[in-house]
């Protein structure tokens, strides 16, 4: 009996391992157990070069809230995960120090093609730098290949003059949650900088949910969240308040696709000279291109009323720079409490003249004001087709007509309701009866949150309301 009593002791410790737990002492260091969680116990420096290097599955880094100060006197790598899978990186300040304009690359987190790592609980110091014509080179977390991931629960501290970005996804269906992003001072000059930032046609299945966005009164040309080719993304019940100069803070461009923007708010209360954008979807490529579609854009607060710069701030901005066969297509606009100043819904005009900047646009049951101007403007050198605004309720400020054009739309562009609606030299298209399959709003513009039942009635099923 002893004897199998012994036996079984020793298959249970056999099966069942206890992992140690690893303390780093200095830098360069590499994690090269499986299973093992590796800690710092106080913070370490490394001038250039890769701090910690991840060669094995399943590893935790857990920094105990120390900081890994690298990149201090050239580019260099704060945690490389390489391609192993199940990272877990907590509890890390991450801090830089190199700002010289060299072009090489800053990366607090390098992926690679790991899949499945989970980061949180981290601190990432973000500095952007002039690098030329490179971009991105600064990077708080670096996606690479990864294929899919989670990061939440991590704060973001943005800064410097050029370029740099938070977030950084090429492949995969990532989860990012919340987490808090700030740009203090990010004084961009010759680019962009961005908090997330998701590219090529590979990144498909990201939701972007429950983070805060600020953007401070001394940042300029920022883009939050910037889509290029990249599918099926969800943005859905962030905050943002942007304080900068210019920038367009929910952005899927250039060939974005199957996007849900729901549930957001977005505050902005900047000035200066340059244009803010809440939601705007477009091509950028002036030579002409794909602008994407299949969005849904619905329950969002976009509040402009704060803006006191003497630029335009567009709640929602739609086209440019697309072609006869590649216009901006198949949004649902619904649901949304919308307000700008000068145009607060803007068809960005197109070039060359002659192209289309949208089709088949239905944008109803929403709730469009302005502080200045026209709320709704359909000028322009591109063409519009089959762009339909039902069951909204729009109002203009005194002395101002509801809608901005010089063109006679006619069918292209109409307005479904009782009543008319008055424009500014041009003339759009009118409907009695509103065929879009909605019967009418019966929810509270920019009031919802996911899962809520309907609150009240925004509108009369009647239809269009002009209010000046």
């Amino acid at each position: 009996m002893l004897k199998l009593i012994l036996s079984v002791a020793f298959i249970v410790f056999c099966i069942c391992p206890a992992y140690a737990v690893t303390t780093i002492s200095s830098l360069p260091y590499t994690a090269r157990t499986a299973g093992e969680t590796y800690q710092l116990n106080s913070d370490l420096t490394l001038n250039t070069g890769t701090a910690i290097t991840i060669g094995a599955s399943n590893v935790t880094i857990d920094c105990q809230n120390h900081t890994i100060r690298f990149a201090q006197t050239g580019g260099g790598t704060g945690i490389d995960v390489g391609g192993y899978g199940d990272a877990e990186v907590r509890n890390c300040n991450f801090s830089t120090a190199y700002t010289r304009s060299d072009g090489s690359y800053i990366r607090a987190i390098r992926l690679s093609s790991a899949p499945s790592p989970y980061i949180h609980h981290n601190t990432f110091n973000v500095v952007g730098r002039a690098v030329g014509t490179t971009y991105d080179r600064e990077r708080g977390i670096d996606g690479g290949t990864s294929t899919s991931g989670t990061i939440s629960n991590n704060t973001f501290r943005q800064s410097g003059i050029d370029r740099g970005v938070s977030i950084y996804l090429k492949e995969g269906q990532w989860n990012i949650s919340n987490n808090t992003f700030t740009c203090t001072a990010c004084t961009v000059t010759s680019s962009y900088g961005f908090f997330i930032r998701v590219t090529e046609y590979s990144v498909a299945g990201v939701t972007i949910a429950d983070n805060t966005f600020s953007v401070d009164p001394n940042s300029t040309h920022f883009y939050p969240i910037n889509g290029w080719d990249a599918q099926n993304v969800s943005i859905l019940r962030n905050r943002f308040t942007f304080s900068g100069t210019h920038g367009r803070i929910i952005n899927p461009d250039n060939a974005s696709s199957g996007w849900t923007i729901r549930d957001n708010t977005i505050t902005v209360n900047g000035s200066g000279s340059g244009n803010i954008y809440g939601i705007r979807y477009r091509n950028a490529n002036s030579s002409g291109g794909d602008c994407g579609g299949n969005h849904i854009i619905e329950y969002n607060t976009v509040d402009c009323s704060g803006y006191k710069g003497t630029g335009t701030c567009n709640a929602v901005s739609i086209g440019g720079y697309a072609d006869s066969t590649n216009a901006c297509y198949n949004t649902d606009i619904r649901y949304n409490y919308l307000k700008g100043k000068s145009a607060t819904f803007d068809f960005y005009p197109s070039t060359p003249t002659g192209s289309v900047n949208a089709i088949d646009q239905d944008i109803y049951c929403n709730k469009i004001e302005s502080t200045t101007g026209s709320p709704i403007s359909l000028s322009g050198s591109g063409e519009l087709r089959d762009i339909k605004f039902a069951y909204n309720l729009i109002t203009p400020p005194a002395g101002r007509a509801a809608v901005s054009t010089s063109v006679a739309w006619g069918s292209n562009v109409t307005f479904c309701g009782s009543g008319t609606i008055s424009t500014t030299g041009g003339s759009v298209g009118y409907e009695s009866s509103c065929n879009n399959g909605s019967t009418g709003c019966y929810a509270t513009a920019g009031a919802r949150t996911s899962g809520d039942s309907a609150s009240a009635t925004l509108t009369s099923p009647s239809g269009l309301r002009i209010v000046q």
